[in-house]
């Protein structure tokens, strides 16, 4: 008994399945082959940092300022909390107040508007010192114009004028 011929339908069906199937190991070995080694850890590492840099060009910058150095807060708001900030370390470093001045102007440049600072304080050498390094901690960051630290015949007496700085405007 001769074998019938499949009938044509069948083998264009066949054909075109193990078409199908070639194609599709071929493009799966094609992809292996085209994804190198530690792939999903190096783009993981990569949309990490494309996250940073997104956060950081939203913070403000100006130019030689740390971002902390600058107060994010209203003027008003941020020189009432610089004003208690400021008699705190006093308090903390053992001195005794003896004037505290923070005003707000409205000069600004730069997108910043500037925040007078004048103190007097008096207390022990040790105190002063202590002062003075506790001031460096303040945010926003005074920046000092003058700082006179005279002996007295009680201790030192300290004499301090300088600014901080707030965003008046993005820049």
């Amino acid at each position: 008994m001769k074998p019938r011929p499949l009938p044509s339908a069948v083998v264009s069906a066949v054909a075109v399945l193990l078409a199908l199937t070639t194609a599709l190991v071929t493009g799966l070995a094609f992809d292996a082959v085209a994804r190198p080694s530690g792939y999903k850890a190096r783009l993981r590492a990569l949309q990490q940092s494309a996250d940073d840099l997104r956060q950081s060009a939203a913070l403000p910058t100006g130019g030689a300022y740390d971002p902390k150095a600058v107060c994010q807060e209203a003027l008003i708001p941020a020189a009432a909390h610089l004003q208690r900030a400021l008699t705190d370390r006093a308090s903390a470093a053992g001195a005794t107040l003896k004037g505290l001045t923070v005003t707000p102007t409205q000069n600004q440049s730069a997108g910043l508007a500037p925040i007078e600072v004048t103190l007097s304080a008096e207390g022990s050498y040790p105190a002063m010192v202590q002062l003075t390094a506790l001031l460096q901690s303040a945010q926003p960051e005074v920046f000092v114009d003058s700082l006179d630290l005279k002996p007295t015949p009680t201790g030192a007496a300290m004499r301090m004028t300088g600014r901080a700085f707030c965003w008046s405007a993005r820049p």
